[in-house]
């Protein structure tokens, strides 16, 4: 499985959870005999509006896609509750912080969403199939225009909001 990308709030560096024979977890501990096992219960509440736009498009906790403990032995390693295909969110074994991871966007999907922001009158900047800060604040304009009641630094890109900016985008 490809590296799981997190960017926090003004890191200058991003972090990897990867997920394979060894397990490489957020503080660079490395684990080579892990285990997961699939959770029933569920993130943060579905009205927290610090995650509206994680669950944007869900309207039910049973609409999430699952969650997995992670562990070493007896030791929880952390958790991650499955948004989507695209979006999790990790909590430490502790249970806070809580961090959002994003699988990044194949250049292909990530020119398709430019340039059905451009569609439908939102400035991605250059139309590169490069996700970067503007792309990122033309999505933050769309969503609020959707009527998301907050804005936010770093909107993350689930499927149901890459589906919603590119399935029928409006001719003009």
């Amino acid at each position: 499985m490809p590296a799981l990308n997190l960017r926090e709030k003004g890191a200058q560096n991003a972090r990897f959870i990867r997920i394979g024979e060894q397990l490489h977890w957020l503080d660079d501990a490395r684990y080579e005999e892990w285990d997961s096992v699939v959770l029933r219960t569920r993130p943060l509440g579905m009205d927290d509006p610090i995650l509206a736009d994680v669950y944007y498009g869900i309207s039910s906790a049973d609409e999430l896609k699952g969650a997995k403990r992670y562990t070493a032995g007896d030791q929880t390693i952390g958790l991650i509750y499955w948004v989507d295909g695209r979006i999790g969110l990790i909590s430490a074994a502790a249970g806070n912080p809580v961090y959002v991871i994003e699988r990044k966007l194949h250049r292909s999907e990530a020119l398709q969403l430019e340039q059905s922001l451009v569609t439908r009158g939102f400035d991605p900047g250059k139309v590169d199939g490069v996700i970067d800060a503007a792309t990122r604040a033309a999505i933050n304009s769309y969503l609020e225009s959707t009527g998301l009641p907050y804005r936010y630094e770093t909107p993350v890109i689930t499927e149901q909001i890459y589906k919603s900016i590119t399935q029928n985008p409006p001719h003009g």
